[in-house]
């Protein structure tokens, strides 16, 4: 049992500092609207990676060839989308006042927007059917407390991580209105990024 709750923590941990497509949109909405805002959309894969979990590990041979190719371009198209709104906020705020509250987001938007990315974002899917899967049937095989440790220290140590970078975030984009911007921009760059690679990833399959 020790052996795989130190997998998961050890996941997890991997999880929480990896780049990608929904680490992108809790940079970016802890800076623009604080850490607690941003704690729904965080909390997300505790919902979001159950019926995941269910199609990659029931299902997954079942699936088209090109499954994973057109999630990845929603999902490409969602950070998009994302990104423009980041923009259209930094202009408004470069002309008025870079420190105007933002307006505040609701529990329930924030939980949908996260799990609109979880599920347009080919990394879960990809982490479910080759690494995680995988592991949690192998606990599931040795007896049921083994699989819940592992998937204790995994969560535990996912979620924890990005909540700890989010009030890292919040709190220095504080300091300073124009650090704040920096980093934002910093931000939107890095989902423009992500969402770049996404298609390249797509028309290159």
């Amino acid at each position: 049992m020790l052996s795989f709750l130190l997998q998961g923590i050890g996941l997890g941990i991997s999880a929480a500092l990896s780049p990608g497509p929904f680490q992108s949109i809790i940079i970016a909405q802890s800076l623009k609207r604080g850490w607690r805002q941003t704690l729904p959309i965080i909390f997300a894969p505790l919902i979001g990676d159950i019926p995941i979990a269910i199609l990659m590990v029931v299902l997954l041979r079942q699936l088209p060839n090109n499954f994973l190719s057109i999630i990845s371009l929603a999902g490409a198209i969602l950070l998009l989308y994302l990104a423009w709104g980041i923009f259209q906020d930094l202009r408004s705020s470069s002309v008025v006042n870079s420190e105007v509250p933002s307006t505040k987001l609701h529990p329930a938007r924030g939980l949908l927007m996260g799990l609109s990315m979880l599920f347009l974002s080919p990394g879960p899917y990809l982490y479910w059917s080759l690494v995680l899967g995988p592991l949690l049937l192998s606990a599931l095989e040795q007896d049921i407390a083994s699989a819940i440790a592992f998937l204790l220290g995994f969560y535990l140590f996912s979620v924890g991580g990005l909540v700890l970078l989010s009030v890292m975030l919040s709190r220095l984009g504080k300091l300073d209105g124009k650090f704040n911007q920096a980093l934002r921009i910093g931000s939107l760059i890095l989902m423009l990024l992500i969402a770049t690679i996404l298609i390249a990833r797509t028309l290159s399959t």
